[in-house]
């Protein structure tokens, strides 16, 4: 009989039971890699078409490592439709 094979359905796993008096000790081992970055934001609004606002941000800076002997440039833009419709993005 032709077809295509069945395959059974995978079981989740299963995470360890906490102890509440043991904790996960995560905190503890989690380093940070970066300070907070240095950033310098430009913002412009859009208005494409009528009754649609986009808001188009621009970030410049930098972020420094923790140990603060590195840096390392960042540039981001973000868009983000205030109102009106998706398409004109």
């Amino acid at each position: 009989m032709g077809g295509r094979a069945r395959r059974k359905p995978s079981r989740p796993a299963r995470l360890p039971k906490r102890r509440p008096s043991a904790g996960w000790g995560c905190r503890e081992l989690l380093q940070p890699l970066s300070s907070r970055p240095t950033l310098t934001r430009t913002t412009v609004v859009i208005g494409p078409v009528p009754a649609t606002r986009i808001e188009a941000a621009t970030d410049e800076g930098e972020i420094r490592t923790a140990s603060g002997d590195g840096t390392e440039p960042i540039s981001e833009i973000e868009l983000e439709l205030s109102s009106g419709d998706a398409a004109a993005l």
